[in-house]
């Protein structure tokens, strides 16, 4: 049998390999997002490249596509898509900041678990497709991570269960995936995999995600929602198969971090000042003097996490985030409530205390791990007798009672819980 992939650019076969996947029915929804940005083949823009992404832009390195089969460069291509589709590499930065390693492994179990299952789906479904790709339209190349017992699992919940190990001593966090053969790929790189042997067949470039602003970033995830939109809107006219895994990231998803922190910004509403004493670093540079705009910090602020059993795993992520509001609003005191059937302590630190925050959270002390009554926060706050300039809860809302009586601005954030409504505060309904 002729192989023609001897006779092929290595330019050639990418295009082939895309025309490949965009004529696969549940795949037509991604044209767009493959066209979105650029794809590039370099020689070693950083030796051994591999696949790499931002979440935007994707490189291939020739000599790693070079000892593929199609099979194998058509799964990685839709990997490296399925790192754009989902924006892994910034709607998950929390979790990147958190361990760069496990949040690498965790997007990439979710996505080999779910092509390895849309695989099998094709072989089993489309007509011709066993006499065209006898060897499986997408199989997963030698390095590849999966583990088949996250299957429906979400990122966050895979990310924490593997922290959890790791914190625990398990050291085991390869997930079953055929690891480590990917190379030095992820050598000494805190984006690849870089303990243990485990080296992905692809690289996650979440320093250069995060080198994009914020406009940048919400431009970009437009254009990805309208590019998968419209491929789904073209799908459906023609008849085409579904994808569900497309229709799930379909579905809205509100960034319940970007919710937290323009809740903070509207509590410093109104207390915005300039000043001159600070000149404006931003316009010296082109010798012109402007003020610095300054914001009164916020005097008292209460994070309340809900400590009952169920509401733990939720606890790194939430302490995360509100690190960076702790950061951003500087507020003369920072006090964090501990409670489950009642308020079990609170820690408290000075505004001085907020230039270390590794040092910070290392203090806290957590407590609790029973039932959830959260009406004896604000009766606590009461007995301390003084008003938070704002409050934030963290709950799973299956509570016992009512919500309370409070006294402060409220940002309430619900835990897996969608059917929870608050009767006062902003609400953010988050998945974890």
């Amino acid at each position: 049998m002729l192989n023609i992939n001897k006779q092929m650019t290595i330019d050639q076969r990418l295009e082939k390999c895309v025309a490949d996947i965009l004529g696969m029915d549940i795949y037509v929804p991604l044209a767009g997002v493959i066209m979105l940005g650029k794809s590039e083949l370099l020689d070693e823009p950083y030796p051994p490249l591999t696949a790499c992404t931002n979440g935007r832009d994707v490189i291939y390195g020739k000599a790693f596509i070079e000892g593929l089969t199609d099979a194998e460069f058509r799964y990685l291509i839709l990997h490296e898509n399925y790192h754009k589709l989902d924006r892994h590499l910034h709607y998950y930065d929390y979790l990147w900041n958190v361990d760069a390693r496990i949040a690498a492994m965790a997007c990439d179990i979710w996505i080999n678990n779910t092509l390895n299952k849309e695989n099998e789906w094709i072989m089993a479904n489309v007509p011709y497709v066993r006499t065209r790709y006898p060897g499986g339209f997408a199989v997963m190349p030698k390095g590849g991570l999966c583990d088949p017992s996250y299957n429906g699992w979400d990122i966050p919940s895979i990310f924490w269960d593997l922290h959890n190990k790791q914190e625990e001593g398990d050291g085991d966090t390869g997930a079953g995936g055929d690891a480590g053969a990917g190379g030095d790929a992820g050598a000494g790189d805190p984006s690849g995999y870089n303990e243990d042997g485990d080296s992905p067949f692809d690289m996650h470039d979440f320093e250069g995600a995060q080198e994009l602003n914020d406009a940048e970033k919400e431009d970009l995830a437009r254009e990805v929602d309208s590019a998968v939109r419209q491929g789904a809107m073209t799908a459906g006219k023609l008849g085409l198969a579904t994808n569900r895994t497309i229709e799930e990231m379909l579905k809205p998803k509100v960034s319940w971090e970007k919710v937290s922190r323009d809740w903070a910004k509207q509590v410093c509403a109104g207390k915005d000042y300039s000043t001159w004493a600070k000149p404006n670093r931003r316009h010296m540079g082109q010798g012109v003097y402007m003020p610095t705009s300054l914001s009164d910090s916020i005097e008292h602020l209460v994070l309340a996490p809900d400590m009952s059993g169920s509401c733990f795993s939720v606890l790194p992520q939430w302490i995360g985030e509100f690190r960076k509001i702790a950061e951003t609003l500087r507020p003369t005191m920072l006090h964090v409530v501990w409670w489950d059937t009642k308020v079990r302590g609170m820690d408290s630190f000075r505004q001085d205390e907020l230039d270390n925050l590794d040092a910070l959270v290392a203090k806290l002390k957590p407590k609790g791990g029973g039932g959830t009554d959260v009406r004896g926060v604000p009766t606590y706050l009461r007995q301390q007798q003084f008003t938070p300039t704002a409050c934030a809860v963290l709950t799973d809302g299956e509570l016992f009672g009512d919500w309370g009586v409070w006294d402060c601005p409220l940002l309430w954030c619900i835990a897996n819980n969608a059917n929870a409504t608050p009767p006062m505060g902003k609400v953010v309904h988050i998945e974890v």
